[in-house]
């Protein structure tokens, strides 16, 4: 009936279990895809504001080389306020001073530097500013070679109109250098920005992908220990069987070895007329009495000694920080207690004595086969022959 009751849980639990790590794999590859997704959306839009940034420097050196030559066409426009103080002998004598022939070389020169700046900026309102002063140039070119009254009233018109439509497309060309330059930097932070969040996310993918298999693996070491020590348990007492003795009773002696030169006592104990009983009152009741043997040992024995079933009614006993007298004197309290009702002989030895771990079971197996032929129901200390 036990067993029974119990498939169900374990049936459920193991439900759960596989339910579980279905949730954790879809979540893991849920989170990887996001990242992955995440990732090219951003390097979509680190390329897209690259591209934007390339035609922005490309803007700004234009803007910067049209600002450059509206600034060298203020200086060489200077000479123009000449055209209007000064007869035409005066002026040309004036102009070679500066490395001209006549206002006629000058007017052209800054006619091929606006028509250059054409090319420079393709914006309409820039253009329309550079059509006006191109039209003023054609106007002075018409008057300054006639050097008369109307003449020139019409230069100094013309030359105030020239600087302060140059004054205003240098004012305009920098204004737009500036916000160019702006949305540069901008474009520039937006894509270091995109750049940390890449890394920041990319480093929150890798720190949660080695945490997912450390617990994986966690998880793995755990159910490989628990099987291990399934594998190392009685199922019927749950005290450890032969491969758990000896592998615990390993390792603790490597601990022990490390505090120098510690007593232990080793004991083998046996049911008296176990075979007997099980062949009277049947294999249940003796499982019931081993289990019930089981359970006087544990509550009897120190937490720091070690218990285990070896084989059929066979019991071996470790005791650390014990010797072969306190061991006995151990033992045969538990024997004498009210609360065992159960017969057993055991022999003992130590380990210090023995030298070894088999040399100590053996000597102890070869005590208790002394104590059995002298009537059993008492315990017996083993001494090594070498």
């Amino acid at each position: 009936m036990s067993f029974s009751t119990k498939l169900p849980g374990i049936s459920v639990t193991n439900r759960l279990k596989n339910h579980l790590h279905f949730l954790s794999q879809f979540v893991a590859r849920l989170f990887r895809t996001l990242w992955i997704t995440a990732c090219f959306m951003l390097a979509i839009a680190a390329a897209y504001n690259l591209t934007q940034l390339s035609n922005l420097h490309q803007e700004v050196t234009e803007r910067r080389q049209l600002e450059k030559t509206m600034q060298d066409l203020m200086l060489q426009s200077v000479i123009m306020r000449f055209f209007s103080t000064h007869s035409n002998g005066e002026l040309t004598q004036k102009m070679s001073q500066y490395g001209y022939q006549n206002p006629i070389e000058l007017i052209s020169q800054l006619r091929t530097r606006l028509q250059m700046s054409y090319s420079l900026e393709p914006g309409l309102e820039t253009q329309t500013q550079i059509t006006q002063l191109l039209d003023l140039l054609t106007i002075l070119e018409q008057h300054v070679s006639t050097f008369d009254h109307t003449s020139q009233t019409v230069i100094n018109t013309t030359i105030d109109q020239w600087f302060m439509s140059l004054g205003t497309l240098g004012s305009y060309t920098r204004q737009i250098s500036y916000t160019q330059e702006a949305r540069a930097s901008n474009l520039q932070r937006r894509n270091l920005y995109l750049a940390m969040a890449v890394l920041a996310y990319s480093l929150l993918m890798v720190g949660f992908h080695s945490w997912t298999k450390d617990k994986q693996n966690r998880q793995f070491l755990l159910e490989m220990e628990s099987l291990h020590n399934e594998t190392r348990r009685d199922p019927l007492t749950n005290l450890l069987n032969r491969r758990g003795w000896n592998y615990h009773t390993n390792k603790t002696l490597k601990k022990l070895a490390k505090f120098g030169r510690t007593p232990v006592g080793i004991a083998i104990l046996d049911i008296d007329h176990f075979k007997c009983y099980n062949d009277t009152f049947g294999h249940d009741a003796g499982d019931q009495r081993l289990v019930q043997f089981a359970n006087l040992l544990k509550g009897h024995f120190r937490p720091c000694d070690m218990v285990a079933r070896i084989g059929g009614e066979e019991f071996a006993v470790f005791l650390p920080n014990c010797t072969v007298e306190d061991a006995k004197r151990i033992i045969d309290r538990i024997r004498n207690a009210k609360d065992c009702i159960i017969p057993f002989s055991a022999g003992i030895a130590g380990l210090e004595e023995c030298r070894n771990l088999d040399k100590a079971m053996s000597v102890a197996d070869q005590a208790l086969y002394f104590a059995k032929s002298n009537g059993r129901n008492q315990s017996h200390i083993g001494q090594p022959n070498f």
